[in-house]
């Protein structure tokens, strides 16, 4: 399953538009960390590898049920409006893990 951001929000860029931190800059795949894309939009998440709740690599069959469970926690935010997405992805077998602000378009 691919969660992609929700094409009815806008991905805001909140530090940057406030003149605060320089705008986010995609780090480039390393040879012996090869990362695949389901989608492209998936590049625009902001992946951080979650040490707290996935400390270690993980079988696969782990790392979708992580994946399926974010979805929920995604759909419980779009339903409820909160101006964030969640999303989780098995990569390499190590879980991450993105939340990122979203705003509905104007």
């Amino acid at each position: 399953m691919t969660i992609r951001p929700n094409p009815k929000m806008k991905v805001r860029q909140t530090m940057a538009d406030a003149g605060g931190s320089p705008e986010p800059v995609a780090i480039p795949p390393q040879a012996d960390f090869p990362v695949g894309w389901a989608h492209s939009d998936e590049q625009k998440i902001p992946w951080q590898h979650d040490r707290m709740h996935y400390p270690e690599a993980m079988p696969t069959l782990e790392g979708e049920f992580w994946t399926l469970f974010m979805n929920g926690i995604h759909l419980a935010m779009e339903h409820f409006k909160m101006p964030l997405q969640a999303a989780s992805k098995p990569i390499n077998n190590w879980q991450y893990l993105g939340i990122f602000p979203c705003v509905p378009p104007e």
